[in-house]
């Protein structure tokens, strides 16, 4: 009964479609996993840019460049409507 063409048939049926199945999860993962990778280093990327601007901007603020509603911060600063940042760190 084992010999039988019936149980041979569904024998490489089996292995058959186990192979296909193996082989269309194995290109499915990698095409799924390239492209969360690659939306997760856009997505990466977006934030790096994101805090390197908004560093710069504090770095400009800190050094004085940037003026607020058309006054230098060092006027601003002179005229007391912020404290100094180095005032503020000589103190601890």
């Amino acid at each position: 009964m084992i010999n039988s063409f019936r149980v041979r048939l569904t024998a490489w049926y089996l292995a058959f479609f186990s192979l296909l199945f193996v082989l269309f999860s194995l290109f499915l993962y990698g095409v799924l996993s390239n492209a969360l990778r690659d939306r997760l280093d856009e997505s990466l990327r977006a934030e790096i840019d994101t805090a390197a601007g908004m560093f710069d901007d504090e770095l400009e603020e800190e050094t004085g460049d940037v003026t607020a509603a058309g006054r230098p911060a060092e006027r601003r600063e002179a005229a007391g409507s912020f404290p100094s940042p180095s005032s503020s760190l000589a103190s601890h």
